[in-house]
């Protein structure tokens, strides 16, 4: 209620703001601002305010400076009260406390102003209880009362008074709202308490606290005690009305208020409220007497109801008994007053007043004076800000003398306070003795009509359960007996207990302090005793001593106080911190800071305080989350005062529990032992927290430095024992007390320290001796046997006179002090006063005379003592006050000098032209050069005059000077090749006629960073060794770059790519080495043990073959690396000529071996080749104008000319011959890789950049592009950036930090460890640069790094806002996230969908939403639909239009008018007209399912009729297309572009002109995918799986993927590759076991998998079953198969297929997510054999008549269609040549060994020129003649090099290619065909006839035609056979028909 009241400003303004947001008004109000959501107006938070009206969010201000605003929704800042500050932003003011070295009461000014008139009894007794706090308090105090009502003058006053006296502190009422500006005015300038009326607007008006009754609850309360009165009575309450003599009051409005709102919950009638005359008593009467007669005639009177009268004041009391009296006194008529007084309290006794609220006036006076003078001295506030002094109810009437004492205010006796003497002084022995205050009651205000009391008297005791080693009890103890020394009592006490567990008498136990308080309640001497509660151990002593004694409780047991009060016991009240509340503020601030498992720590046993504390704490901990773990230190068995074991049980607990995360302390004594082990267990700052109860200064430290701790919540200890003291004195003097029990004392938030509080809570107070002289400060509180001093604003006592006549009285310190040093005071003289010039005391205190100063010094009026004159300065005369000074710039070199001959130049100076006297001058000594107190040019060396006779300025370590420039420093590379000293000044062995010491003396060598003398061999042997190595490494590296030997398994892949990248990032140190800074060991020794990685030509030690110049060295080193070309090409081609079998590669592409060979090298070495070529620009600076040196060379000055020119123009060649062209290569291999992958060409294409692919995974291919350009990122940076090692260092860490980013976000190495080797080592990189800026001695250019942070900065802030602005237009207006969504029903389409998209963003990189990746949420996929899709596409199966929500999707994107387009495929019907009417039950659907989202059937009927309209865009599977080609197609149409660019049919075929009927490639040991060609989803999966394999199958396996689908049906040919194959996947599908084709297949690659078996091949059949795949069942083998095959036997496909299940089956999930789908693939490319097949054994074993079959096959087709003459030309040609061109490719050793010429020289005599005749005459004949022949010839000539086998063998391989290369010419070239002649047959033939194989090959044409006459037969009795074309007899013979 009293929030409400004094935030009803706060509740207007929110008030505002929801009429902002209902749009009623257009800006917010002033005090608020616009909040987030646009429609709020929120309240300013304190410390803030806006003074306008505001259309802006965020508009609030902060406070500046010395202002503060400290309520919600201000409109302007209050300016700080006098004695205190504030700084930006504050809602409080931090006093400027003056307690040093006490508080000087006597300077604090109080003003008090209030409303009431001096006549008035009730001010008077408030004016008494003021002078009476101010007497104790001993502050200058002045009440202002008014003559008589009048607001206006009550303004003006306050206005006056501050302006003029400017108080401390100003004590003011708010009766109405006319003064309240005056007070807000006045709170800006003091500090302003308010009392008595005004307890709805004091916070607004700045007030800190305000002291009155609970106006509105008297009101309330009020109602009760008349209806019981009128119960009582037999009457009820009817009618209720209120008498105001005060119109205007606020606080009578409340009063009123409450009154009505009560009487009006009991449905009581109110009359609302009459005006009654303050003085006037006739008028009172007159008004009474008119309510009266209106109430005897209204009808509750008649009814018998009663009237409650409540005088809302005292004045109108005698009016009202008057008009009561005249009346009768009616028994309906009841009357209840506020305040009390004679007139009241009469009243009372004759019946005519019912009651009397008290409100304890007299605390509302002397409370105010005590609480705010504590305030302004010592900075503490209790924390409630209303004090409520009532009601209190006086239903009976007191006895005499309390009446008598409460109409005289309590009168205290005004006692003389003497030092030492008040106690044996009575004050109070008469009746009639002086009070304090003038008397509200006497004549004249002179004297009273009670005997005033004698405070003094008053016993008390305080019993706490503190420790004297605990300093928390001290300042409690200071604040107690500072109370009692205010009070004058003279016997007060409070002992601290010793340490628990000692042998003291008073070491404290449960018991101890429960037998202390007893004794203390049964001693008879005691008034009153506070007492702490600590646990229910002392509770029932408390509730005994409370029936006995008044008792305040402090500090703990807030929450159990009230109910130890026993029935009429005197337990009134309890000062302390809510421990509960406390406590979850605590864990509320702990949470909100992000600790989650918090440790409490309790450092005492059965102090139920501490517990609250941790139980409040862990509840705010669970609210949000966390939890908590309690630990008692002294239940454990630890002291208070065991710092070591208070460290290491906390240790103990953290180390037990790592997830605990925060600390709370609930006692100041273990902060640190509790810092120390958090320290010790090594919790990281900032991600651990805590904080503590109380206050101490290791806390206070804690929290500056930022150590863990977060805060300190102070519960003000002294102001608990201060109040507790003063409230029993209160209650003894006057029996009033605050109308709250619990009076809180905190919680207050500590967050850091106040320098002057700190400094006065720690002050002890100083004990003096009776001898001492001057102020005394507490000395009679302190107890002699207490060892330990009071700490805590200790307040100045007494002054005297000082007895030694040269001191004097100081007023701030108390005491009496004798003057300083520097002043002098005889007897005669009042003040100490300051020493004359030239003259001192000695540094004396209390001197008599000042004596003058000596020679060389001098001394000021006041000072000490005279000083020495400073260097600069001499003295030749005494007594100056003034030092004559040397001319500048020269100085002297030691204090106290008496000439000016010790003038010489400065240190960091050197002379010209002699010394001061001779007029020479100072010149500021030269950068890294020391020039030492007198230093000159005269001496240095070589002038003639440096034979000892002065200093002479010397270059600094780490320089150089030459002997012909000794002023002009050279900066060298190495600080210890420069020791430094005089000009020419090298380390031994080096060139000293060099800049920077670089180059080593004739005769010696580098190395390392010493010279070394050369030896005989010792530059010869390293270069030819050098040589020799570098040679060998070039020809290795070729050889197994090109052989695949790093590529053999993953492994090998692993440490191929970690050695590069280790190699990259060790030669990063390079560029590292190249910076300006002076690198630590052994750093620098690791980067010259690793120089030869950056072909650091100086180990070759060249200066001891011949004398070489620096542009010669680097001439060499700049061409090192392309040396390296002619070696690889050498290498190459020596392979080529001279074959070595262990040397053989899979390739002899000269070209393309030699790119990767060079790739390699170039790409593991970049970064020192372009840094060697860089090297003539970076440069460092040397000192002053000598210039910039070459880091490389410091000996080469960097000026552009001669040697530095040539240097740099050869460096820029060398970029162009290597680093450019090999960029450039990059640059282009990844702009052409996604191309290039895309045509049929690409293995060729991988097999030329393999060095820069293979590293990586598809996804990341150009992350070798990136690797470049960040290695060419770091080379420049010592460009760039030249001699700034600060900005050199951060712009690496920025390069290596982004591109580690890069390579985190797209993980492009193979292998995963790669990736995290990468990680590691950039970091190390990074780690490394900072480690060296911190431990070298940087020269940092702060402005370049500022500039750099800023623009780093700026570029945060902008790229923060692009991506705010892009994320508010992507919600605001979200557009069409999707470019195609595809429809479709998954049970029939699911693998079309996922090839159709898998191509379109393939082609176009297009974004694609397939409908069954979401069909939980149709809202959402609706709303996609609506929203965010550009194309719409529906893809028409059986099904997909009879799925509910593909009618949703299509009715939706009709509406919206979405892009639409329909795919029709074969198995699509559209709806019949009457589907179409009947719609509910064409689609399947729950019922009312689609209603739900508001789609109508009529709405669904619309949509397929549009959609199937001609207006929607339509599109067809070609089922004329072969396989993926179909999709493909689809996708091109679909995307509006030409025939697929993924794959260009004719360069897939070679010649075909178009892709409808494909031919197989050239190629070995590929991966077949065989599918059924009839069935779309399966050609779907197919295709999806193809995409998903080929990139991967050509990286692990080195081959390529092939789906016969793709390609004509031509089971010979398909067959011939299957048994050529690597690995065959069989996509098993629902027709796969029903199609003859798909069944020949399978027989061929489980007949191949077998054959190979024997010869251990390596070779795999993969079986990938579709979702619609059901595998065989007995009946299939039984009846389905013999069905297939009708009359013929199929044991043996039974048995191939038998064979083919007994391998486990890969399930492809067409219908599920992406990443199901990419596990399955995996899988299967798992399964793929990854090394090289060797087909050799099982081929050398292949018969003559194996070869002559295939011969045989290919012929008999062709003569079946004719072509016989005209085909075997072709194939003859085209046979050698392709034999050729296979072993060439495949086995290049046997290539090497068949010379194979272009035309046949010298053919040998016999049958082979017969069969050459026939071929020329183009016989019938030559058909077989001619084909034997060729192939004689080919075996012949490989039987003549011994190779027979092998040549076999590639014959063998590469007899399918022979058909299709004939074929194809003679389809394009009939005429070429017939024109061709025998070019390449091989000259050499075997001898013996012909004939025998010509009569094989006969008889085996025999059965060719027994075999096709049996398929007639078959396709007779077969009528699906009957309907194929007739198979290649391959085909028939491996069906066995």
């Amino acid at each position: 209620m009293i929030d409400c009241r004094a935030y009803s400003r706060a509740l207007v303004l929110v008030l505002l703001a929801s009429a902002l947001r209902a749009g009623l008004c257009t800006s917010c109000p002033a005090g608020t601002s616009l909040g987030d959501d646009g429609s709020t107006c929120l309240l300013c938070a304190p410390g803030k305010f806006v003074a306008t009206e505001s259309h802006q969010q965020g508009s609030c201000d902060d406070c500046v400076a010395g202002m503060y605003s400290p309520l919600s929704g201000m409109t302007e800042c209050w300016s700080c009260p006098n004695r205190s500050v504030s700084g930006g932003g504050a809602s409080a003011c931090r006093l400027e406390l003056p307690c040093h070295p006490c508080v000087d009461r006597p300077r604090v000014k109080i003003r008090a102003v209030v409303h009431g008139q001096r006549s008035d009894p009730f001010w008077l007794r408030v004016e008494r209880a003021m002078m009476t706090a101010a007497k104790h308090m001993n502050v200058d105090f002045a009440l202002h009362l008014q003559v008589r009502q009048n607001s206006e003058a009550m303004r003006d006053m306050i206005t006056e008074v501050v302006a003029t006296e400017r108080p401390d502190v100003l004590l003011a009422t708010i009766p109405n709202a006319v003064v309240l500006p005056a007070i807000k005015a006045a709170a800006q300038l003091v500090h302003v308490f308010t009392l008595n009326s005004g307890s709805e607007v004091f916070l607004q008006a700045g007030a800190k606290a305000h002291f009155s009754m609970n106006e509105e609850l008297g009101g309330y309360q009020s109602v009760g005690h008349f209806a019981r009165a009128f119960e009582q009575r037999g009457s009820s309450l009817g009618a209720c009305v209120a008498l105001n003599p005060e119109v205007g009051n606020s606080a009578l409005d409340m009063r009123r208020e409450g009154f009505r709102r009560a009487c009006e919950e009991r449905g009581t009638r109110w009359l609302g409220q009459k005006v009654s005359s303050m003085n006037d008593f006739d008028e009172q009467k007159v008004a009474v007497d008119g309510l009266l007669a209106d109430w005897a005639s209204s009808a509750e009177a008649v009814a018998g109801g009663g009237l409650a009268v409540l005088l809302l004041g005292s004045p109108p009391v005698y009016g009202v008994r008057r008009g009561l009296q005249d009346a009768g006194h009616p028994s309906n008529v009841l009357v209840g007053a506020f305040d009390w007084g004679p007139q009241t309290l009469e009243g009372i006794a004759s019946g005519e007043i019912l009651f009397g609220i008290d409100q304890n006036e007299w605390l509302q006076g002397y409370l105010p004076v005590v609480i705010s003078t504590l305030y302004v001295t010592t900075g503490n506030l209790l924390a409630p800000t209303f004090y409520a002094t009532g009601p209190r109810f006086i239903l009976d009437v007191p006895d005499t003398e309390e009446a008598a004492m409460h109409s005289e205010s309590y009168p205290l006796c005004d006692c003389p306070w003497v030092a030492g003497l008040e106690a044996s002084l009575d004050c109070s022995a008469g009746n009639k003795m002086v009070a304090i205050g003038a008397c509200p009651q006497a004549e004249g205000n002179s004297r009273c009509k009670v005997p005033c009391t004698d405070g003094r008297r008053i016993t008390l005791r305080g019993i706490t359960h503190g420790l004297e080693t605990d300093g928390f009890w001290f300042v409690v103890k200071a604040g107690a007996e500072q109370a009692a020394n205010d009070l004058r009592l003279v016997d007060f006490q409070m002992d601290l207990f010793g340490p628990p567990g000692t042998a003291r008498r008073d070491a404290f136990t449960n018991e101890l302090f429960a037998r202390r308080i007893k004794e203390a309640a049964e001693d008879p001497a005691v008034d009153g005793l506070f007492v702490s509660l600590q646990g229910p151990h002392v509770y029932q002593e408390v509730t005994n001593a409370a029936a006995k004694k008044y008792v305040v409780t402090i500090n703990s047991g807030s929450d159990v106080s009230e109910s130890l009060n026993p029935v009429g016991g005197r337990l009134f009240t309890h000062v302390g911190m809510d421990e509960p509340s406390a406590g979850e503020a605590a864990g509320k601030a702990l949470a909100a800071a992000g600790a989650t498992h918090l440790l409490c720590l309790i450092g005492e046993i059965g102090n139920t305080a501490l517990d609250a504390r941790c139980l409040g704490a862990g509840k705010s901990m669970e609210a949000t989350g966390g939890r908590i773990v309690v630990a008692n230190l002294m239940a454990d068995g630890i002291g208070p005062s065991e710092d070591d074991a208070i460290k290491a049980y906390v240790e103990a607990k953290l180390r037990a529990d790592g997830s605990i995360d925060a600390v709370l302390c609930t006692v100041a004594f273990v902060v640190q032992p509790t810092l120390s082990a958090i320290k010790a267990v090594g919790k990281a700052n900032g991600a651990f927290y805590a904080g503590s109860f109380d206050s101490s200064a290791a806390l206070i430290g804690a929290i500056d430095r930022g150590e863990y701790f977060l805060f300190g919540i102070d519960q003000q200890q002294y102001m608990q024992g201060y109040m507790a003291v003063m409230l029993l004195f209160i209650k003894l003097i006057t029996g009033q007390e605050l109308a709250e029990h619990v009076i809180q004392s905190g919680p207050f938030f500590i967050h850091g320290s106040d320098p002057l509080k700190d400094q006065c809570l720690e002050t002890a107070w100083s004990t003096k001796s009776e001898a001492s002289d001057g102020a005394i400060v507490g000395d009679r509180f302190l107890p002699n046997e207490d060892p330990m001093l009071v700490t805590g604003f200790p307040v100045c006592e007494f002054q005297g006179a000082c007895k030694d006549p040269s001191s004097v009285f100081d007023i701030i310190s108390g005491e009496c002090r004798r003057c300083p040093a520097g002043k002098f005071k005889t007897k005669e003289m009042p003040e100490c006063v300051v020493c004359p010039n030239g003259t001192s005391t000695k540094g004396e205190v209390g001197a008599y005379a000042c004596d003058p100063c000596g020679v060389g010094k001098f001394a000021i009026g006041g000072d000490a003592s005279c000083s020495f004159c400073e260097r600069g300065a001499f003295a030749g005369t005494n007594g100056l006050s003034v030092c004559d000074r040397c001319a500048p710039p020269f100085s002297t070199e030691n204090i106290a000098q008496t000439s000016e001959t010790a003038c010489l130049c400065p240190e960091g100076m050197y002379g010209v032209g002699g010394s001061y006297s001779q007029g020479g001058t100072c010149l500021s000594c030269p950068k890294a050069m020391e020039c030492r107190f007198g230093s000159d040019v005269r001496f240095l060396p070589g002038t003639g005059n440096e034979s000892g006779l002065g200093e002479y300025p010397r270059v600094l370590p780490g320089y150089m000077t030459l002997a012909d420039s000794p002023l002009s420093p050279y900066l060298c590379a190495v600080d210890w090749h420069c020791p430094g000293g005089d000009p020419g000044s090298c380390a031994p062995n080096r060139d000293t006629e060099a800049v920077a010491c670089a180059p080593c003396e004739e005769g010696w060598y580098k190395d390392s960073d010493q010279c070394t003398e050369c030896q005989e061999w010792t530059g010869v042997l390293p270069l030819i060794c050098a040589m020799l190595f570098g040679i060998l490494s070039v020809v290795a590296l070729t050889i197994m770059m090109n052989r695949g030997f790093f590529l053999k398994t993953k492994a090998w892949i692993i440490v191929v790519v970690m050695m590069g990248l280790l190699v990259v990032n060790v030669q990063a140190l390079g560029v590292f080495n190249q910076l300006s800074i002076g690198w630590y060991q052994p750093m620098r020794a690791i980067f010259n043990l690793l120089s030869f990685l950056s072909f650091d030509i100086s180990i070759l030690r060249l200066e001891c073959v011949y004398q070489t110049d620096p542009v010669q060295e680097f001439i060499l080193h700049c061409f090192m690396a392309p040396m390296a070309l002619p070696v690889s090409a050498a290498t190459l081609y020596a392979k080529k000529h001279f074959p070595c079998k262990r040397l053989r590669v899979p390739d002899t592409r000269i070209l393309s071996s030699f790119m990767n060979a060079m790739g390699t090298l170039f790409g593991i070495f970049f970064i020192p080749l372009v840094l060697i070529a860089l090297s003539p620009m970076i440069c460092y600076k040397h000192p002053g104008t000598a210039g910039w040196s070459m880091h490389s060379e410091p000996s080469i000055l960097c000026n552009w000319e001669g040697m530095h020119r040539t240097m740099f123009l050869w460096g820029l060649t060398s970029l162009f011959v290597v680093p450019f062209p090999f960029m450039a290569l990059v640059v282009f291999a990844t702009w052409r890789y996604q191309s290039s992958m895309a045509s049929p060409d690409h293995r060729k294409f991988l097999e030329k950049f393999r060095f820069l692919f293979f590293r990586y995974h598809p996804h990341g291919y150009y992350y070798g592009l990136i690797m470049v350009i960040r290695s060419l990122a770091i080379c420049v940076t010592p460009v760039l950036i030249r001699d700034d090692p600060g900005l050199q260092v951060v712009a690496l860490a920025v390069i290596i930090i982004s591109f580690g980013q890069i390579q985190v976000h797209l993980r492009p190495w193979r292998a995963n460890v790669c990736n995290i080797i990468d990680g590691v080592l950039a970091s190390s990189l990074v780690v490394l640069l900072m480690c060296a800026s911190m431990a070298s001695a940087l020269v940092l250019n702060t402005k370049n790094i500022q500039l750099f942070g800023t623009f780093a900065f700026v570029l945060m802030v902008v790229a923060g806002a692009a991506v705010l602005c892009v994320a508010i237009v992507v919600h605001c207006r979200p557009g069409p996230f999707y470019d195609v969504f595809l429809c479709h029903h998954k049970g029939h389409a699911a693998a079309q969908a996922r090839a159709l998209k898998a191509m379109i963003v393939a082609k176009k990189s297009l974004s694609v939403f397939i409908d069954s990746d979401d069909l939980v949420n149709l809202d959402e996929l609706f709303d996609v639909v609506g929203s965010r899709v550009k194309h719409f596409v529906v893809y028409l199966t059986s099904a997909t239009l009879t799925r509910a929500w593909c009618s949703g999707e299509i009715v939706t994107a009709t509406r919206k008018k979405v892009h639409r387009s329909a795919v029709y495929t074969p198995s699509f019907a559209a709806p019949t007209s009457d589907q179409l009417d009947n719609l509910e039950a064409y689609i399947h659907q729950e019922k009312g399912m689609l209603s739900h989202y508001g789609i109508a059937v009529e709405d669904v009927k619309e949509a397929y009729i549009d959609l199937l309209g001609e207006d929607t865009k339509a599109h067809r599977l070609d089922a004329s297309l072969n396989g993926g080609w179909r999709l493909q197609a689809l996708a091109d149409n679909l995307l509006g572009v030409g025939p697929s660019f993924l794959v260009d049919p004719r360069k897939r075929t070679g010649h075909a002109d178009s892709h409808r009927n494909h031919r197989l490639p050239n190629v070995k040991e590929g991966v077949v995918l065989l599918a059924s060609r009839g069935n779309d989803e399966a050609i779907a999966a197919t295709a999806l799986l193809a995409m998903r394999l080929q990139e991967g199958i050509y990286r692990t396996c080195e081959t390529s993927l092939f789906s016969l689908i793709d390609f004509a049906d031509d089971p010979d040919i398909c067959g011939q590759f299957v048994a050529h194959s690597r690995a065959v996947i069989i996509m098993l599908s629902s027709d796969t076991l029903l199609s003859i084709s798909q069944l020949g297949l399978i027989f061929d690659a489980m007949d191949t998998m077998k054959t190979r078996g024997q010869y251990h091949a390596n070779f795999a059949v993969i079986p990938v079953n579709l979702p619609d795949f059901n595998f065989p069942s007995a009946s299939f083998y039984e009846e389905t198969l013999p069905a297939v095959f009708v009359g013929m036997d199929t044991s043996g496909i039974k048995k191939a297929i038998q064979l083919l299940f007994k391998r486990i089956s890969i399930f492809l999930p067409t219908s599920a997510s992406e990443g199901a789908i990419a596990t399955q693939v995996e899988t299967i490319l798992s399964r793929i054999p990854k090394k090289s097949t060797n087909l050799d054994t099982w081929e050398i074993t292949t018969s003559l008549t194996s070869g002559l079959s295939s011969m045989r096959h290919t012929l008999s087709e062709a003569a079946l269609r004719g072509q016989r003459q005209r085909a075997m030309p072709t194939l003859l040609r085209k046979e050698h040549s392709a034999t050729a061109v296979g072993v060439v490719h495949e086995a290049s050793a046997e290539a090497d060994g068949l010379p194979l010429v272009a035309v046949a020289r010298s053919l040998q005599e016999g049958p082979a020129k017969k069969n050459d005749k026939l071929l020329n005459s183009r016989s019938p004949r030559t058909s077989l003649t001619s084909g034997l022949t060729t192939f004689r010839q080919t075996l012949s000539d490989s039987a003549l090099q011994g190779r027979r086998q092998r040549a076999t063998t590639a014959l063998l391989r590469t007899n399918t290619e022979h058909w299709a290369a004939a074929a194809d010419v003679e389809r394009e070239d009939p005429a070429e065909a017939e024109g061709l002649q025998l070019e390449t047959v091989v000259p050499s033939l075997q001898e013996g006839p012909a004939e025998k194989n010509d009569n094989l090959l006969a008889s085996l044409a025999a059965e060719d035609d027994e075999l096709l006459r049996d398929f007639a037969g078959a396709s007779a009795s077969s009528p699906w056979l009957a309907e194929q074309e007739p198979p290649g007899p391959r085909a028939l013979v491996k069906m066995e028909l």
